[in-house]
């Protein structure tokens, strides 16, 4: 799991999941906006290393 934005202590967050290399999951935490623009990732099964190098916005 990988966090895409925003941070957990913040307690606003998305992450993205893999498995087997692809993205199996999108999960948010009080972002609902950025969390809808992973969805293509989750049901394209994007390659992990393009979708976690891609979309990370937080530091």
């Amino acid at each position: 799991m990988r966090v895409v934005d925003g941070t957990i202590a913040d307690r606003k967050s998305t992450a993205l999941c893999a498995r087997e290399g692809r993205v199996t999951a999108a999960i948010g935490v009080n972002m609902v906006g950025p969390l809808r623009g992973l969805r293509s990732l989750v049901s394209d099964r994007t390659e992990w290393a393009t979708a976690a190098t891609a979309h990370i916005t937080a530091p």
